[in-house]
């Protein structure tokens, strides 16, 4: 264990894949008096998600945002990254799943365009700690779905031989999630396993019910299935529910909304949907619905075109994905649908402000798994710190049941 003078006071991360903040969720649960936080990630509406959240409350810390990982994933890149903000003493990395993914049929594991990154991170964890040659070691955290076991083995070589810690998201929360960790930090092999009957508990709103509990004598403790991310999976069936029609025996099939679905992986009420309806409510307002209205002869300031209503610090959006709108039976009378970025998409795939925010869910992490897994970082800082509105209290019971929680990893570094 780290000596008192050798522990940390003011901790610098970087985030790659940083999505809409989950990691910063979990080190703010755990009260890691941050300092810097190097957020890298593509989508700009995530971006706008974890800003919102964090960076414009006045949260205290540095907040640096890079839209391309491949911008710092070199060398020479990184070395002037680590000179500019670093030292680092956390790497979190979320590298994409879509070649690991069972449920992708054209997946090509390691060999695949984004199946390199998750051996990316690993290459630029070991960089960082031979160029930082510090006292103390740094702490790494890498995430991913679970991987064919010859993927796996090619995989470890580049987190120094240490094999990933495989955890099921059912034994902390409501939904299944069962991904591989990489991390350098020794964890608990055994855990108490937080389940939850969904009966009893305000998860799932109007009075939504899963289907196994229909004709059940006892509550059951039910998982919700993996939440997915892409637009033909995200209100598939796997995503049902049903409320019972009043005074009758009939069940109406519905999907889990938003707000099931933060709550089920741990995040505050709102995190993703409040960011996303305010940013896809100011895109209609500015960018289609006054131009449509303004007669540019008329305005007293002459403006023409979508960029001279709206503010340009939300340009990028349609620089980086594609609009369109749809005409509606409500005010405004106009649906903004927006694509994902186009970097690497043959395929334009639109998404509202719901499916966009369950599209971003589907990305994310679950938080009790993380917290539980990056508990032992708080041993290593020297004091701790509160950071509202994220002391909160998962909001379900535990079952009373313990079981192996991953798989025991011998960390050779001690943290």
């Amino acid at each position: 264990s780290r000596q008192e003078d050798q522990k940390l006071n003011s901790v610098k991360v970087l985030d790659l894949f940083s999505g809409i903040g989950s990691g910063t969720v979990v080190l703010k649960r755990l009260g890691i008096p941050l300092h810097t936080i190097v957020h890298v990630e593509h989508d700009p509406v995530a971006t706008y998600v974890n800003q919102y959240n964090h960076e414009l409350q006045d949260d205290g810390i540095v907040h640096v945002h890079i839209t391309k990982f491949e911008d710092i994933c070199e060398p020479d890149s990184l070395e002037a990254l680590i000179q500019r903000h670093g030292p680092f003493d956390i790497v979190l990395g979320a590298a994409p799943c879509q070649d690991y993914s069972a449920v992708n049929a054209r997946r090509k594991g390691t060999t695949g365009g984004t199946g390199q990154y998750l051996l990316k991170v690993g290459e630029m964890i070991h960089f960082i700690e031979k160029y930082q040659k510090r006292r103390n070691p740094l702490i790494y955290f890498s995430e991913n779905v679970v991987l064919e076991k010859k993927e796996i083995e090619e995989v470890n070589e580049r987190y120094r031989g240490i094999p990933p810690v495989q955890v099921d998201a059912q034994d902390f929360s409501p939904c299944r999630r069962n991904r591989l960790y990489w991390l350098n930090i020794p964890i608990s092999s055994i855990a108490e396993a937080s389940q939850v009957s969904q009966e009893s508990l305000p998860i799932l709103e109007d009075g939504g019910i899963m289907p196994e509990e229909i004709g059940q004598a006892f509550p059951m403790a039910i998982k919700a299935n993996t939440f997915m991310a892409s637009k033909g999976r995200i209100n598939d069936s796997r995503m049902m529910k049903v409320e019972q029609v009043r005074d009758s025996d009939r069940f109406v099939i519905k999907t889990f909304s938003v707000r099931e679905r933060e709550i089920m992986l741990g995040l505050p009420v709102g995190y993703v949907s409040e960011p996303v309806n305010t940013l896809f409510k100011e895109l209609t307002r500015d960018a289609f619905v006054i131009p449509e209205q303004t007669d540019p002869n008329t305005d007293p300031e002459g403006r023409k075109h979508w960029s001279d209503f709206l503010d340009p610090t939300l340009w990028h959006f349609q620089e980086k994905c594609r609009f369109r709108f749809k005409m509606c039976g409500g005010p405004p009378f106009a649906k903004l649908e927006m694509t994902t970025p186009q970097e690497n998409s043959a395929q334009l795939v639109y998404f509202d402000a719901i499916s966009y925010s369950k599209h971003l869910l589907g990305n994310g992490w679950s938080i009790p798994v993380v917290e539980f897994l990056l508990e032992q970082v708080k041993d290593v800082c020297q004091t701790t710190r509160s950071y509202e509105p994220y002391s909160y209290n998962f909001p379900w019971q535990p079952y009373m049941s313990k079981g192996n929680v991953g798989e025991h990893v011998d960390v050779k570094v001690e943290v």
